[in-house]
């Protein structure tokens, strides 16, 4: 179905397209998981929903080399996925009975698409344009594609890490916004950025330990050695900008300028596929794809930036 319209692109090989229908089957429990951690941290308890995810990352990390090493290859890492996915939905709809009710409502429902629908495009254009980055990869070989499944698990994990620091500040500025209290803002925005300044040093440190280990454990060819080092600079000065940038999301995220975040993701990973597409056909193959994650990062901050600086 997707093929005829972006032939080029979607001409994958037996294994990706494997992967793919396995992810597939995990989209439901993958929407509902993001619909009522979303719900969690609306009801101020985004530590357990942190707490979670990082479990989950682990576990997926962890399962991931375990099936790679047993012969199960991408096919086993994809339904490893499905697994967790499946058993954090069933989790999260238990734990969200007591303050959902689970009943259709025509009127509130429009409210919360109002509140929603620009959450939702933000979401959803990240999605896809992860999906094509993905897939990208996948046409390059077993070898590329074994190491960038490693990779971004590890981003994954420093990711929701970062998230934590995200919805904290986003909290705090909310708290401040209805107060209408600026000195109080002020002093949120300050120990945020000192706290932000810190991490953006040690983070991408401790990311750079943690995947020296990771890579000992199940990356033991040289060729894919090689590979892991070529990509792990980009990734690493990738965090490095997201957590630098991580006060400026969680600021716009704090006033609920939704809508902007959905036109920067827009533009952002419009951007970024363009560049991956462009780059992985040429020499540079895995390691332009990943050039173009570097190019996203940037954006986003940048633009981010100067919308917060447009409303101070």
């Amino acid at each position: 179905m997707i093929k005829p319209i972006l032939p080029t692109l979607f001409n994958v090989d037996k294994i990706c397209n494997t992967y793919l229908i396995i992810r597939l089957v995990g989209f439901f429990q993958s929407s509902i998981v993001t619909v009522l951690s979303g719900q969690q941290r609306t009801l101020g308890k985004q530590g357990n929903i942190l707490k979670l995810r990082i479990i989950a990352v682990i576990i997926n990390l962890i399962l991931d080399i375990v099936v790679v090493n047993y012969g199960y290859g991408i096919k086993g890492v994809a339904w490893v996925t499905v697994l967790l996915d499946t058993l954090m939905a069933i989790y999260l709809f238990i734990k969200s009975k007591k303050s959902v009710i689970y009943k259709f409502n025509k009127n509130i429902m429009r409210k919360i698409f109002e509140l929603f629908k620009w959450n939702f495009v933000e979401r959803i254009v990240s999605r896809i344009d992860n999906f094509i980055f993905n897939i990208l990869v996948s046409r390059m070989g077993e070898n590329e594609y074994a190491v960038h499944v490693i990779l971004i698990q590890i981003r994954d994990i420093v990711e929701s890490f970062i998230q934590g620091f995200g919805d904290g500040i986003t909290i705090s500025v909310g708290i401040a916004s209805g107060k209408n209290d600026e000195n109080y803002m002020i002093k949120v925005r300050t120990v945020a950025k000192t706290i932000i300044n810190i991490s953006s040093i040690i983070v991408p440190i401790i990311t750079c330990i943690i995947a020296f280990i990771i890579m000992k454990i199940s990356l033991n060819e040289v060729n894919l050695q090689i590979i892991f080092y070529q990509i792990l600079p980009i990734l690493l000065l990738g965090i490095y900008i997201v957590m630098s940038a991580t006060y400026y999301y969680a600021i716009i995220r704090g006033v609920r300028d939704f809508k902007f975040l959905a036109k920067r993701n827009f533009v952002s990973s419009l951007i970024k596929i363009i560049v991956a597409t462009i780059l992985a056909y040429s020499p540079l193959g895995i390691i332009g794809v990943w050039i173009s994650y570097l190019i996203y990062c940037i954006l986003q901050k940048y633009m981010s930036k100067n919308r917060v600086e447009q409303m101070q």
